[in-house]
């Protein structure tokens, strides 16, 4: 069940047959997004205004569907058992809030008016995910005030989107952190010398989250809210030079959020014309949004045309959308094939569509990525010291200015800089370093990463944090080789573990490393690395992230011995999924390997292997090749039992999220052998390429 490359894509263009919109690929919708941009005839213009829904908030904030399938149960449930919000439930708590969960929705669809009973599914007594109107239906059945549960009232609203906010904190998402530094970029001189209008001035989102304003913040961009639509909002004016966030349902900083039926179609009448002659007159990207019938659908509904095309952005493709999309949002990008369009963004969503517009628009990376050190340097810089009480304020000044000075011996070097061999430092050189390593490992240039890193470990003037970096970067670049070199990558983690002065999280990373290497070598040593796995877990104060890394590591090394332990390993990633703070990537790791060792088992337990790699599915952040890996599994499940049309919708599935299915794979894999020969099985790997 070992997944490989090769990654067939899906390339739909204009008016596609059967379907009843016409659709974009991710490339085709930034070519033109630059085009528009480009237009000099409107350079005082925006190009674009925003439409931006939950899906551009995950992970850290729950899409709707997310909502009501088990995180608003999730935090009911929490709090009556006095737990903390994390971001998951428990693995030892699952059982009691499966039932929870179940007993929630018993009580909401048997209280709620018929107009808001949404489908059950049968098997797992929650919301069937089969359409987006389901998830309306859901969504406002648990919000409504004549639920026999959920948030049935606007204090309970409010205070769990607080409990939300509050469970993010000061987190980002890609999405949005792409989103502020673009946004940032079009007010540069460099922008306005390309001779481009800005990319957009107002964005209009139905979340209630402060996400935005934090983007925004972070790149020092000016803004202004309207989040009280309640008094009604004013048509948004181009020619304001701030960024103008409307919050059409309000947001988590008043009193009262629309989130029922009743206050959200209150406030589309209210508010839905203002909107929709300055809609007709703009290019709107909408992006994560599934289309409520709220003001900014109901607004955009009225357009006759938009002037600048509707692109409608979504994960799914074309044929999965024709589908699955509310039957309102079908027949409004249906209305006018020329100027409305589906956009295919694939699985990496939001973040992945923000990450080309960026990459596009602006080339490097956003500065808090790219010179963090610079920008504090900008901050502190810009403190007003009263010269009138110079002497009172002489010591918080002058740490200032030691700070300044010490942020400036880390700072990436300018081009000019870096060109200007006099201003040259050692410190310079190896951030320098850093940064040109990531690129290097990023076009699999090992050899240039390797050299890089060695300057970094035998300049003499290096901190132990920058040694033990390099070393164990330069380790893990070594594993990397074909083929790999894992006895000079253990050497590596040895060095530091030898250092005295090795910050705790090299160390523990070193011992990560060094136990995957000699699990991976040729003859394996599974033993050494248990040790080194054991070893990270009894430092007292090691990063969750490596210890969770451990923990999985750990389960895999046990199944590799022999006999294997596959209780002992199923442990461990019970453990991880146990860690209030263990990262998305480590939890869907550990679901999955738990899913194929119960699989494995003697004798098998594969409806536990199939709940397991469902549970990776409806994570929110669950990392892409591990969602592939577990649709891909499930399908080995149906073919196993010769059950053919569910095998290739799941391998279809597994397509849809960019996975890998190739011909070779299906044609080596004896899971597939009872489905074979059938005809439905036959056309589907045909149609892979070769």
């Amino acid at each position: 069940m070992r997944q490989h490359a090769g990654w067939p894509s899906i390339n739909l263009r204009g008016i596609v047959a059967d379907i009843p919109f016409s659709v974009l690929s991710l490339d085709e919708f930034i070519e033109l997004v630059v085009r528009r941009i480009q237009n000099q005839r409107y350079l005082m213009n925006p190009a674009f205004t925003l439409v931006l829904g939950s899906g551009f908030s995950v992970p850290l904030f729950p899409t709707a569907w997310k909502m009501v399938r088990d995180d608003i149960a999730w935090w009911q449930f929490s709090d009556e058992k006095g737990l903390a919000f994390t971001d998951y439930c428990p693995e030892s708590y699952r059982n009691q809030f499966d039932q929870f969960s179940r007993d929630l929705w018993k009580s909401v669809s048997s209280s709620v008016p018929s107009e808001l009973r949404c489908l059950i599914d049968a098997k797992s007594g929650l919301p069937d995910d089969s359409d987006g109107d389901n998830t309306t239906r859901a969504y406002q059945a648990i919000m409504s005030g004549q639920s026999g549960g959920g948030l049935n009232t606007a204090d309970l609203r409010r205070d769990y989107f607080r409990a939300l906010c509050k469970r993010v904190e000061n987190r980002i998402n890609l999405a949005h952190l792409y989103l502020g530094s673009l946004l940032h970029s079009q007010s540069t001189s460099e922008w306005r010398d390309l001779k481009r209008r800005p990319f957009c001035r107002t964005i209009l989102t139905t979340n209630f989250d402060p996400l935005l304003q934090r983007a925004l913040q972070l790149h020092n961009v000016l803004y202004f809210m309207t989040d009280q639509p309640h008094g009604g909002i004013a048509p948004p004016e181009d020619e304001d030079q701030a960024v103008h966030l409307i919050y059409t349902h309000g947001s988590v900083h008043r009193h009262h959020l629309a989130n029922n039926s009743g206050e959200i179609a209150g406030l589309a009448n209210v508010n839905a014309g203002a909107l929709s002659s300055y809609l007709g007159r703009q290019g709107v990207i909408v992006v994560g949004y599934s289309g409520w019938n709220d003001t900014t659908f109901n607004a955009m509904q009225q357009c006759q045309d938009f002037r600048g095309n509707l692109y409608w952005c979504g994960r799914e493709p074309a044929a999965q959308a024709a589908a699955g999309l509310r039957r309102e949002v079908r027949e409004l990008l249906s209305k006018n094939r020329n100027g409305r369009f589906y956009v295919e963004l694939g699985s990496g969503g939001a973040d992945a569509l923000m990450q080309r517009l960026h990459e596009r628009l602006v080339g490097q990376a956003p500065a808090i990525v790219a010179n963090p050190t610079g920008l504090m340097i900008k901050e502190l810089e810009s403190i007003q010291w009263p010269a009138e009480s110079e002497s009172m304020f002489a010591g918080v000044k002058g740490m200032a200015d030691n700070q300044i000075q010490r942020l400036r011996e880390l700072e990436v070097p300018s081009q000019s800089a870096a060109n200007d061999k006099t201003s040259s430092s050692p410190t310079l050189d190896w951030a320098s370093l850093f940064v040109k390593t990531d690129q290097d490992v990023l076009k699999r240039d090992f050899v240039s990463a390797i050299a890089r890193l060695t300057e970094i470990v035998d300049a003499s003037s290096s901190s132990p944090m920058h040694r033990s970096q390099a070393l164990v970067y330069r380790g893990f670049v070594r594993g990397r080789l074909e083929p790999p070199d894992r006895k000079s990558a253990i050497s590596d983690y040895d060095l530091v573990l030898s250092m005295s002065d090795a910050p705790v999280k090299q160390r523990a990373r070193a011992l990560v490393y060094r136990g995957a290497a000699k699990s991976n070598m040729e003859p394996s040593d599974q033993v050494g690395a248990i040790a080194d796995f054991n070893t990270v877990l009894s430092i007292p104060d090691a990063p969750a992230e490596e210890r969770a890394h451990a923990l999985v590591n750990r389960g895999f090394a046990k199944c590799r011995l022999d006999p294997p332990d596959r209780i002992g390993a199923i442990a461990d990633y019970d453990l991880v999924l146990s860690m209030p703070d263990a990262p998305a990537t480590h939890r869907a790791r550990a679901l999955f390997n738990r899913g194929v060792t119960k699989d494995r088992m003697d004798p098998p337990d594969r409806v536990g292997a199939f709940s397991d790699y469902n549970l990776v599915l409806i994570m929110p952040d669950a990392p892409v090749v591990q969602r592939a890996k577990s649709m891909f599994n499930i399908a080995c499940g149906f073919a196993r039992q010769g059950i053919v049309a569910q095998t290739v919708e799941w391998l279809q599935r597994v397509i849809q999220e960019n996975g890998s299915v190739s011909k070779e794979k299906l044609d080596r894999d004896s899971d597939f052998d009872l489905v074979r020969e059938e005809p439905e099985f036959v056309a589907f790997r045909g149609g892979l390429p070769d």
